[in-house]
């Protein structure tokens, strides 16, 4: 059996290891082989080399960048194989990312906004933990200039949380109804890798509405009366293009579709609350529901540009079943 298994030297796609082997008086040794896989991966990949009964050293090639690996030596005469000596673990140095980040989407949030949602690259091709990514911006129309980066960073260590997680992030601060570049790569302790193709996305040429305040007022078995108006007047007093319709969504809790109801047009309350600074406050009934069930409700505003966000969401009740009543907001 192998001794003194060491790893000598690590690069990011190779290894030095070196043993010893002690001769017991048995028939000479007829060869070496070594054993190694990724510490990572299961069920492991195992990787055998043979290596000459004259070499008490190997360097292991074609190894991936920024793993964990094992590896274990054993020796082999006429009789057999020996027992793998002990198990030695390495890491490979990391390199750069090799691919850019995946499912990138940019959309408007308003004349000086644009949010931007995108993937981790493949697992594959990370080369050693992402860190995070980097933005990158400019006009459309100078298209010969350098992008602006903004760097954001991921907010795990594991690398599974770092795989599966939605990134997103807002850029602020942009000129009114124009066109922008966006580009995004991802980065790791060695450096950035390639960034991802060019997406095109324009500001819009106003403001979208303000979110709504909902509220749950009443239940029946059948039914739940719903008020809302909005967080704040801008879209009534200021400079913003009015509101023109609203879409109400709600969900019965355990089943997975959303239903709609658009409104082309409310009519206003005539008995604002007091807290919302005599701002038109609207109703609605949400009727033919089952007694009993719970259901989430929220409601956005729509205008000429879009979407608002959407508002708090309402989680209630409707009476019937094992208990009574409730409404709340997240």
């Amino acid at each position: 059996q192998p001794v003194n298994v060491k790893i000598n030297e690590v690069w990011s796609t190779s290894a030095s290891v070196s043993w010893r082997h002690v001769n017991n008086g048995n028939s000479p040794i007829s060869k070496y082989i070594i054993h190694y896989w990724r510490k990572q991966s299961a069920p492991h990949r195992l990787h055998e080399v043979n290596v000459s009964s004259s070499q008490t050293s190997y360097l292991i090639k074609n190894l991936s960048p920024g793993l964990s690996y094992e590896l274990a030596v054993i020796a082999e005469n006429e009789v057999g194989r020996s027992e793998p000596s002990e198990t030695v673990p390495f890491f490979t140095g990391e390199e750069e990312p090799s691919a850019p980040p995946n499912d990138i989407q940019v959309e408007p949030k308003g004349p000086t906004t644009l949010r931007i949602t995108w993937r981790s690259p493949p697992k594959e091709f990370w080369n050693g933990l992402i860190k995070g990514y980097y933005v990158g911006y400019r006009k459309a129309s100078n298209s010969n200039s350098v992008f602006t980066l903004k760097s954001i960073d991921t907010k795990h260590t594991d690398p599974n949380l770092i795989e599966n997680e939605q990134y997103e992030y807002f850029l602020r601060d942009l000129s009114k109804g124009t066109e922008y570049e966006i580009v995004i790569k991802a980065f790791n302790l060695v450096g950035s890798g390639p960034q991802s193709h060019h997406l095109i996305a324009r500001t819009l040429d106003g403001d979208l509405p303000s979110s709504q305040h909902l509220l749950a007022t009443d239940t029946t078995q059948n039914s739940i009366s719903l008020r809302w108006h909005q967080r704040d007047n801008r879209d009534i007093f200021g400079s913003s293009t009015p509101i023109k319709s609203y879409m109400l969504q709600y969900q019965k809790e355990g089943e997975p579709k959303w239903h709609e109801i658009p409104f082309d047009s409310l009519m206003a309350t005539s008995n604002p609350p007091v807290d919302s600074q005599s701002m038109p406050v609207y109703t609605y009934v949400l009727q033919n529901l089952e007694p009993g069930a719970h259901y989430r409700i929220f409601v956005t505003a729509i205008n000429r540009y879009g979407f608002s966000d959407p508002s708090n969401i309402v989680y209630t009740k409707t009476i019937g079943g094992w208990s009574y009543k409730s409404a709340k907001t997240d």
